[in-house]
């Protein structure tokens, strides 16, 4: 009888658990005056410490064949980490 309400509770509570899963990340709001990822990325180009031979060796490798097997693979390695796009 005892295994019949445990295993009753966790029927019950397992879809409530998973709509509180959705509910949370559906209203995730981003972190008050953090960027979009496009706009962060040309400030920090903007920044000290990016030189013109830095910028120069970034805007050849975006442009070259590499590129988005490098993009798609950081990605891949974000997402397992957590949250990446």
């Amino acid at each position: 009888m005892r295994r019949l309400w445990i295993l009753t509770l966790f029927v019950l509570a397992l879809p409530l658990l998973v709509a509180a899963a959705t509910i949370a990340a559906e209203t995730r709001q981003p972190l008050e005056g953090q960027k979009p990822a496009a706009g962060a990325c040309a400030d920090m180009m903007q920044q000290g410490g990016v030189t013109e031979k830095g910028k120069k060796a970034m805007r050849e490798f975006m442009q070259s064949d590499r590129a988005p097997q490098a993009m798609a693979n950081m990605m891949e390695m974000a997402r397992r980490m957590g949250d990446g796009d």
